[in-house]
């Protein structure tokens, strides 16, 4: 045998094979341990999307409510106003369908998000109360609406 160095120890096969079966071990483990990673990356991804939905729908007005494409939003909005300004819809009303139908929000968190308390928000909608400017301005700020002069004639 041309350029192989014979040894005067016999090769023991059995060892070649238990250390390529170990190596073959240790392969199989690790791509587990891989496969086990991205399995729990991907479980941890997938309830970080259902709690953010969960959490979205728990502020929702209603839990059959979808919210609204941005589109759909400014229809609905520029309907409210235009009912309001004709008068088929007080102010109260028409805060309380732009709260719900735009935003989706339940009276709590719309009134945390523009800084006033539950009671006045609800007196606000139902139309009792005699609020100043500046707070019918704060409910209505989400919307792009303010207080102002319309002319009638």
């Amino acid at each position: 045998m041309k350029g192989q160095i014979e040894s005067i120890y016999p090769i023991k096969e059995h060892k070649i094979k238990r250390k390529s079966a170990k190596k073959a071990q240790k392969k199989a483990k690790k791509a587990e341990q891989k496969l086990a990673l991205k399995i729990a990356d991907t479980e941890q991804q997938e309830n970080a999307k259902t709690a953010k939905q969960d959490d979205a729908m728990q502020n929702r007005a209603s839990k059959n409510s979808q919210p609204l494409d941005n589109q759909e939003k400014r229809k609905v909005m520029k309907d409210i106003i235009n009912r309001m300004m004709d008068g088929d819809l007080s102010q109260g009303e028409a805060l309380k369908m732009l709260r719900i139908r735009v935003l989706g929000l339940k009276q709590e968190d719309y009134a945390q998000l523009v800084g006033v308390s539950r009671k006045t928000l609800s007196e606000n909608e139902n139309n009792k109360g005699n609020y100043s400017a500046d707070v019918v301005n704060k409910v209505f700020q989400p919307f792009g609406l303010k207080v102002g002069l319309v002319a009638i004639s």
